[in-house]
């Protein structure tokens, strides 16, 4: 006949295991306090005998080396009423009694091997041996003793919290291990279908653990729904980690770029400090000695313009230290503020006329209103026209026809900004990266991909746009700024 199955509970279990392994505990703590206190003893009474010996054996020495065995007798009667030892013998060094306490001693009382015994010594040299005899003896059968109990009493609790443990697992393994296959066979198989079964192994089955088995299905019925919903989401994620990840993109080129501004700006600041001291000592003296030799009645009529072109390149010098000054630093921080467009196209033009002159790239600049005002920030700007002409620079620096022209217009209250090359034009291919961060067609080690990314992210900062112009014959970059900041 089938037994029916009863439901137990588990924190009724659990406190009948608590209540075995408290009784098994107290036990062995119970014996192991009896063991510890015997050890204690063991060693109290070990330091008792060293100390008492140490005394009897400084008190003996001179009695011994006189032969005074009456005084040897007195000072071994210290012992009397000592509450560990009940006598104690003198052996010179051929085991003769030489004295011993008390008299009553039986002499034929056999010495113990466990009765402690000191030599007694006189500057290194052994004189006799000193014998405690203690009250109650320590015998190595009593060690033995103490120590069979001990081990019977820790094999008993091994067995009775083994025999406790192993049925309290009898009685919830079957329902634990249904729920461990169904959570192995969910990992394995990526299926939330699967449910926990009801357990069969035993005829008790634990209430507790029933219902964290109901509990569990439920919760695989939910993570299905889910995973239902977070599969529909996955194309949308998609979206947003390629947003995020442009996003951090842009951020590390800003990053770069303040990077290599800042040190640039601290090298400029250095170098034209150095410069602008020995300049201004140049200038000066050019125009003294000018002014020296104009007062004089017979000067050579070439060296006049040979000091005026000394301040010329003097000026000049002046002009691309302050125009380096200006670009090679971060000028994100600046205010907006209302600059004349002139002076910020001359200062990119400065920096750049050496290398275009070198190149033998004819720049030009169309006409245009010398007194047109943009509200900006003017470093920024002129980092941007800099950035296009040198780059302008590089691509028609091996064709055979290189020049390089400037145009600026006014259109509705904007600044359109034109800057075009003696180039063939830009590939659409290549149009459509240009502007992503880190892309660049330059030869490895001459372009790291952040001017132009950069460029077009200050120009949307000031409202403006930046675009190529496909529609030119030759390659064209515009660039349209408001006036005035909105």
């Amino acid at each position: 006949m089938t037994k029916m199955k009863k439901d137990i509970s588990l924190q009724g279990e659990i406190r009948r295991g608590q209540f075995i392994v408290t009784i098994t505990v107290l036990l062995t703590c119970g014996f192991a306090l009896v063991f510890s206190n015997w050890l204690i003893s063991i060693r109290s009474a070990n330091r008792t005998a060293q100390a008492t010996a140490s005394i009897l054996s400084r008190n003996l020495v001179a009695p011994l080396l006189f032969r005074d065995l009456k005084e040897a007798q007195k000072t071994l009667s210290s012992l009397e009423d000592h509450p560990s030892f009940r006598g104690c013998l003198v052996l010179d060094l051929s085991n003769n009694i030489i004295a011993k306490f008390p008299d009553a001693l039986p002499p034929t009382e056999t010495i113990q091997k466990n009765w402690p015994e000191y030599d007694i010594q006189d500057h290194g040299e052994r004189l006799a041996r000193l014998i405690l005899i203690p009250r109650r003896e320590i015998l190595a059968q009593d060690v033995l003793q103490y120590a069979v109990v001990i081990l019977a009493v820790l094999l008993i609790a091994y067995f009775i919290s083994l025999f406790a443990s192993r049925a309290t697992k009898d009685k919830i393994d079957g329902q634990i291990k249904n729920i461990l296959q169904t959570t192995r066979a969910i990992r394995q198989q990526s299926n939330y279908t699967l449910r926990v079964q009801s357990a069969t192994l035993h005829r008790e089955n634990i209430a507790e653990i029933q219902a964290l088995a109901n509990d569990f299905n439920g919760m695989l019925a939910t993570i299905e729904t889910r995973d239902r919903e977070i599969a529909g989401m996955n194309s949308g994620l998609e979206a947003i980690v390629e947003q995020r990840t442009a996003e951090l993109r842009e951020a590390q080129v800003s990053l770069v770029q303040s990077s290599r501004l800042s040190a640039l700006g601290e090298m400029s600041a250095s170098l034209a400090h150095e410069i602008n001291n020995p300049l201004a000592i140049i200038d000066g003296k050019a125009r003294m000695i000018k002014k020296s030799l104009q007062s004089m009645s017979a000067c050579p009529a070439d060296v006049i313009p040979g000091i005026e072109r000394i301040e010329s390149m003097a000026d000049r010098i002046a002009k691309i230290i302050r125009g380096l000054r200006t670009m090679s630093r971060d000028g994100s921080g600046d205010p907006f503020e209302k600059v004349k467009l002139q002076s910020i196209l001359n200062d990119a033009l400065d920096l750049s006329s050496a290398k275009m002159k070198t190149r033998g790239i004819e720049v030009e600049v169309e006409p245009f209103d010398s007194e047109i005002m943009l509200d900006c920030r003017a470093t920024q700007i002129g980092q941007v026209l800099l950035n296009l002409l040198n780059n302008a620079g590089d691509a028609i620096e091996k064709l055979s026809e290189k020049w390089v022209k400037v145009g600026i217009q006014l259109a509705d209250a904007r600044v359109v900004i034109a800057i075009t090359d003696s180039g063939p034009g830009i590939p659409e291919e290549i149009r459509a990266k240009l502007m992503q961060p880190f892309f660049t067609t330059k030869a490895v080690g001459k372009g790291t991909g952040l001017g132009l990314s950069i460029s077009r992210k200050i120009v949307e900062a000031h409202g403006g746009t930046f675009e190529i112009d496909a529609s030119a014959k030759n390659t064209r970059f515009v660039i349209k700024l408001p006036l005035q900041r909105v």
